[in-house]
């Protein structure tokens, strides 16, 4: 097994791989617990990307139509067409948005949540006597769900970023190469300094983790009724 690395405050390496590994395993166990949660945000990113391409597409197709002359009643077919596919798309975001997916993360939530508990129950309670495995418990505690969320999350907007972004070079390249190959190089920019940027705020969030527990300790024995008087008295900072 390959030694772990560290930065130089103390967080692991993550190599690229790894992550990519670790977010799979997370899509397998969201489509295991939840697969409601995996298709509505499926959907829901190819709608959106849909949506965004049919926008572009339309707006091409309605500027050459006048450009070339086009009948009217054509155009008011492509209008119509249109409409209709915007008045789904949003219908769909709605229902998918405030009824669908909210139940279905629900669900996936519990799930989680019921296989980390089970799993300390079968845990030799002298583990919790590590801290460091202590702060890597406590830290998966308080972060699986909202992963497990983001992934997904993440998931739908990388399918309607990528639909959007396949249809605008489709059209820049019909109009201009230049152009096209200028937005390109900018979302593959974009990509890793998104990436970099995810980089930093794990490392930030693994330093911090440790501090908010202290902080969490201190203001639940602050409150204490045995503790309070004692704290209050003793000119604690």
């Amino acid at each position: 097994m390959a030694k772990q690395k560290y930065h130089a405050d103390g967080t692991p390496k993550q190599p690229l791989f790894v992550i990519l590994r670790n977010n799979l395993r997370m899509v397998g166990k969201i489509i295991r617990y939840s697969p409601h949660v995996f298709v509505s945000n499926v959907l829901g990113g190819v709608i959106a990307g849909l949506r965004s391409a049919a926008s572009a597409w339309f707006t091409v197709a309605l500027l050459n139509g006048l450009d070339v002359g086009t009948p009217l009643s054509e155009l008011l077919w492509y209008i119509g067409i249109y409409a209709a596919f915007l008045v789904f798309a949003r219908l769909f975001g709605k229902v998918n948005g405030f009824l669908y997916e909210p139940w279905a993360k629900q669900k996936l939530d519990v799930s989680l949540n019921r296989e980390l508990f089970d799993h300390v129950h079968h845990m030799d309670e002298a583990c919790f006597d590590d801290p460091e495995f202590y702060d890597d418990y406590v830290y998966s505690l308080n972060r699986t769900c909202g992963e497990a969320d983001n992934i997904v999350s993440d998931l739908k907007s990388l399918l309607e970023a990528g639909i959007s972004f396949f249809s605008v070079i489709g059209i820049m390249l019909t109009l201009d190469w230049v152009v096209a190959l200028v937005i390109a190089v900018l979302s593959v920019l974009t990509v890793i300094c998104c990436s970099l940027n995810n980089r930093l705020w794990y490392r930030q969030s693994l330093a911090y983790n440790r501090c908010w527990r202290l902080f969490d300790y201190i203001s639940r024995v602050f409150r204490l009724p045995d503790r309070a008087k004692e704290l209050r008295t003793s000119h604690v900072s």
